[in-house]
């Protein structure tokens, strides 16, 4: 196959996602909460997938019912919280460890709410932060775009900069220099949306810079925490659902540690 081949699903998934993704990211509302509920429903299917080259399993019923649930809570068609939604879980894995024949009980039921905290709490954060009538589209906009800056920066200072490796038994090619251009960068745009107030309202300048730090430094560590699972699991990509991008696991990593931050920091 030629590069020209190989380059093609990459290029279809290009046009077709990023118009999709920046049209739920305009309009919001159920637009938006029903794109990432799918990016979820997939996510938790690829990290299922991963335990299972693991050589263990979850109950993969138990993030799933809490996707639906927070999903039709976003929805405003029964609300319900993210605490309740957890402590059902936990309750649920319960009476499932007691009714399945697990091989691995505990890890089971460990792993599964494991994913359900994990990716639960990314899809309530992104779509908290993305339906606030205030601040939601800028914010949404500079979170995303921050993410971006920081994985291109980091690649690019690092593959012509870098030596010195950051977690060379996880993800061998990311280099110091590199994460700290990511970081470097992601803090100027921030700094940007402090400048001109593009977030939409007073955001004062220690929580500009703290959510540098969240979307050009912690995110890291979000890229870094999945390839570790990746690496266990002795696979290159989360899935192959994207072509030429990997799985959605691989694209929304950095996300998944950041959308909980963010809003945590927003709330504080």
């Amino acid at each position: 196959m030629t590069n020209t081949h190989k380059k093609r699903p990459r290029l279809y998934i290009n046009l077709f996602g990023a118009p999709l993704m920046l049209g739920a990211m305009y309009y919001g509302d159920i637009f938006f909460i029903l794109l990432f509920s799918g990016v979820s429903f997939f996510s938790i299917y690829e990290f299922s997938n991963m335990c299972k080259k693991m050589e263990y399993s979850q109950i993969e019923l138990i993030p799933y019912c809490a996707l639906f649930l927070l999903t039709i809570s976003s929805l405003d068609i029964y609300l319900v919280s993210i605490h309740q939604v957890l402590l059902l879980s936990i309750i649920i894995g319960m009476i499932l460890t007691v009714i399945m024949d697990l091989k691995e009980p505990i890890a089971a039921i460990s792993l599964s709410i494991f994913s359900t905290v994990w990716i639960g709490l990314f899809y309530y954060s992104i779509v908290s932060i993305r339906l606030d009538e205030v601040s939601g589209l800028p914010l949404t906009i500079a979170m995303f775009v921050s993410v971006w800056i920081c994985d291109s920066a980091a690649y690019i200072f690092g593959k012509q900069f870098g030596n010195k490796k950051i977690a060379p038994t996880i993800s061998p090619k990311k280099t110091l220099i590199g994460s700290l251009s990511g970081l470097v960068c992601a803090l100027l745009f921030m700094s940007s949306f402090y400048q001109f107030n593009w977030l939409g309202y007073d955001l004062s300048l220690l929580n500009t810079i703290l959510l540098g730090f969240i979307f050009g430094g912690l995110s890291q560590f979000g890229d870094l925490f999945e390839s570790k699972f990746k690496r266990i699991a002795k696979i290159k990509d989360s899935s192959h659902f994207l072509q030429g991008h990997g799985g959605f696991l691989d694209r929304f990593d950095s996300l998944m540690i950041s959308a909980p931050t963010t809003l945590f920091i927003l709330n504080f």
